[in-house]
């Protein structure tokens, strides 16, 4: 992408970040001074919001990653979603907007809703900065 960025005019970008992808951290998207940085994926399409029982055959070497994702979040009493959106607000100082997708009214209003706590969660954990991981598991699907 930065090879991208260098070549062309770009105004605005959607980049992955979610509790699994963490790369945009690591971004130095600060020397694009231009450059609107729109976060996308935080819910991972959906799958940071199924338990790990409930994810499709294909992620089956992923179990144990969710488990730990389930585990984190009962001991933490904290939902998935509300889970996924304190990480993201977390680090509003890297990205410019949040594009999120919904499947219901209901979902729409959780997330409008949402309030953040005052605690701070660590995300560490789940940090993943395999690039190579992130693709082969994530992104083909």
């Amino acid at each position: 992408m930065k090879k991208i960025i260098k070549k062309y005019k770009i105004d605005i970008v959607q980049v992955p970040f979610n509790v699994f992808d963490q790369r945009l951290i690591y971004e130095n998207f600060s020397k694009y001074k231009k450059l609107e940085i729109h976060c996308r994926s935080i819910f991972l399409q959906g799958l940071l919001l199924k338990e790990s029982k409930n994810l499709p055959k294909k992620f089956n070497s992923l179990k144990a990653k969710w488990k730990k994702w389930d585990n984190w979040v009962n001991i933490r009493k904290i939902n998935k979603m509300e889970a996924c959106l304190h990480f993201v607000l977390k680090y509003k100082n890297i990205y410019d907007k949040i594009v999120v997708g919904i499947e219901n009214k209901d979902q729409l209003k959780k997330i409008y809703n949402f309030k953040e706590r005052s605690k701070t969660l660590d995300f560490s954990s789940f940090d993943n900065k395999k690039k190579q991981v992130i693709k082969k598991n994530f992104l083909r699907r």
